[in-house]
Order: structure tokens, then C-alpha cells, then sequence
């Protein structure tokens, strides 16, 4: 009798350590679980966070791009304005030159005019002396 008996409380021995065991890797298996699922609420947050991370990048680049567009919009309507004045700065200074080319034509003419005038006033001045030369001698021989 006693055999059996301990045949079955060896029996019940093995169960109990079969079921500790089974009990154990349970536990194990459970523990596992919950830190893989720890690690992957972990990885979700990260990516959550990079995620928001990488929208604000976006967004911040999309605004630098915007000003880097204004600023070449800027700098081209800067450069048109630029070449509008470069434009208008050499009609000026050839509007200028023509004008200095003139007005140096002009003081020849009138320095020309002016030596004409003195002249032809000479040529008066003889004309005249010689008119009243004349009345005198036609005085004196009517007279």
C-alpha cells in the first residue's frame, strides 16, 4: 500500500512541479508580453514624437521657403528697378552730352554771328564815313 501511495504522491509531485513549471513559463511568457508591449508603447510614442517633430520641421521649412522666395522675388524686382535706372542714367548722360554738343555748336554759331556783326558794322562805319565824305565834297562843289 505504501508504494502506491507513493507512487501517487509522486504522481501528484510531478504534476505540481509540471504545473509550477507550466505555471512559471506562464508567468515568464506574461512578463514577456507585457514588456513587449511596454517597449512597443514606448516605440509609438517615439514615433508619435518624431512624427510631431517632423511636421514642425516641415512646417518651419515651408516658411523658410516662402521667405527665401519673397526675398528672390525681392531681389529681382530690386535688379528690374536696378537696370530701369542703370537705363534711364545713360539717356541722361546722352540726352547730356547731345545737349553739351549743342550748346557748344550754338556758342561757335554765335561767336561766328558775332564776328559777322563786328564786321559787317565795320563795313557800316566805312560806308557811312565814306557817304559823309561824299555829301561834303557834293556840299562843297555846290557850293
Amino acid at each position: 500500500h505504501l508504494t502506491a501511495e507513493q507512487r501517487e504522491q509522486e504522481d501528484k509531485t510531478r504534476q505540481l512541479e509540471s504545473a509550477l513549471k507550466t505555471a512559471t513559463k506562464t508567468d515568464v511568457m506574461q512578463m514577456e508580453l507585457d514588456d513587449y508591449e511596454k517597449t512597443i508603447a514606448s516605440l509609438e510614442e517615439s514615433i508619435k514624437e518624431k512624427d510631431a517633430k517632423l511636421e514642425e520641421t516641415d512646417k518651419l521649412l515651408e516658411k523658410q521657403v516662402a521667405i527665401a522666395e519673397a526675398f528672390k522675388n525681392d531681389v529681382a524686382e530690386v535688379e528690374k528697378q536696378r537696370s530701369r535706372t542703370e537705363e534711364r542714367s545713360k539717356k541722361f548722360k546722352e540726352m547730356l552730352k547731345k545737349m553739351k554738343e549743342d550748346l557748344s555748336e550754338s556758342r561757335q554759331q554765335e561767336i561766328k554771328y558775332r564776328a559777322r556783326e563786328a564786321e559787317l558794322r565795320g563795313q557800316l562805319e566805312v560806308a557811312t564815313q565814306a557817304n559823309e565824305s561824299e555829301k561834303v565834297e557834293v556840299s562843297e562843289l555846290a557850293g
